[in-house]
């Protein structure tokens, strides 16, 4: 519980543009973001600028949506969507959780949310976000509650969730390893605040989780943030847990797509998914690329090359870092 409490209470991600909509709240299926340091949310409001860089990446998170089985559907009433984040950590740790959502008539609520070691049930009160779309201003609250279980306590639980649209500006993101952006971005905020309960013993711990998420006002797909930052503090006094955690997260690229995808403003890669020849597409002179699989290992290394046989590597996930006269990739 102590180790991994930081994602059980991440919330998704909702995309939009500044002065305009928010149109939706889940995004591409497999969505890879680089796992980087500490960042200032401070600014808020509209017409704001955030600057973070000089970043460097410490792990890597993926998010795959899907349709929750039968059992879920069971312990989980009324979900229709399950959105698992796989973390993967420098020093080698992962980390997996589980979201699992409504959305009727575009009311989308949190129904339910697994770590693998704890387990909390919005069964009695869900946790509703809004309804879509939604607008800059926009300031939602409401009530939440259910059960939990960490495998060696259970009880129930109480508070609210506090979802706002608070803030438009530009977004400049950079650093060591880091998918660098600087653009218009628009900025969800949510704030949870919950109440433990265990046996006769009420308000026997409480978690605060904030999370902040930017959405670029380009043609990026809908759902996906330009950057994400989840910022959790738990006080169990039962448990001896006084605990504050962040993780902050900044996208990286979409693995699998059907047609190419562009990582930055000057570099493309197709297809993918790729069986023989991997095709690159520059602006900029190419210098070399290095595919590595995912344990870092290096599998390959071409030097000035934009077309890459790969039909030797083994069937599975690669990471491509693509160096041109302009910078990495």
């Amino acid at each position: 519980m102590k180790t991994k409490l930081r994602i059980a209470f991440y919330l998704l991600s909702m995309a939009g543009f500044a002065q305009a909509p928010v149109a939706s709240y889940y995004g591409t299926d497999n969505v890879v973001f680089d796992i980087v340091g500490t960042v200032n949310h401070a600014p808020t409001g509209a017409n704001t600028t955030w600057n973070f860089t000089n970043l460097t990446s410490m792990g890597q998170s993926t998010d795959n949506e899907a349709v929750p089985t039968p059992t879920e559907i069971t312990e989980f009433p009324g979900s229709t969507a399950v959105v698992t984040t796989e973390s993967l950590y420098d020093d080698n740790t992962t980390a997996t959780f589980k979201v699992y959502s409504k959305a009727p008539a575009n009311a989308l609520s949190l129904t339910g949310i697994d770590n693998g070691e704890l387990i909390l049930k919005y069964n009695t009160n869900n946790a509703l976000l809004g309804t879509f779309p939604l607008n800059f201003g926009y300031n939602n609250s409401d009530n939440v509650a259910g059960n939990y279980d960490n495998g060696q306590y259970s009880g129930t639980f109480s508070g609210t969730i506090v979802t706002t649209i608070d803030a438009w500006g530009t977004l400049n993101v950079s650093g060591t390893g880091v998918n660098v952006y600087s653009g218009s971005v628009t900025r969800l905020k949510t704030v949870q605040n919950i109440s433990l309960n265990y046996g006769a013993f009420s308000n026997v711990g409480t978690v605060t989780v904030t999370t902040y998420s930017y959405y670029g006002t380009d043609l990026f797909p809908a759902g996906i943030p330009r950057f994400r930052s989840t910022l959790t503090t738990v006080s169990v006094p039962l448990l001896s847990i006084n605990q504050s955690m962040t993780q902050n997260e900044a996208f990286s690229m979409v693995l699998l797509g059907t047609k190419p995808f562009e990582w930055s403003n000057n570099v493309s890669i197709a297809p993918n998914p790729v069986d023989d020849v991997l095709n690159i597409q520059s602006s900029t002179p190419i210098q070399s690329v290095t595919l590595t699989d995912v344990t870092g290992k290096i599998v390959l290394k071409e030097n000035a090359s934009a077309n890459i046989a790969v039909g030797h590597l083994q069937k599975g996930m690669y990471f491509a870092t693509i160096q041109t006269d302009s910078g990495s990739t």
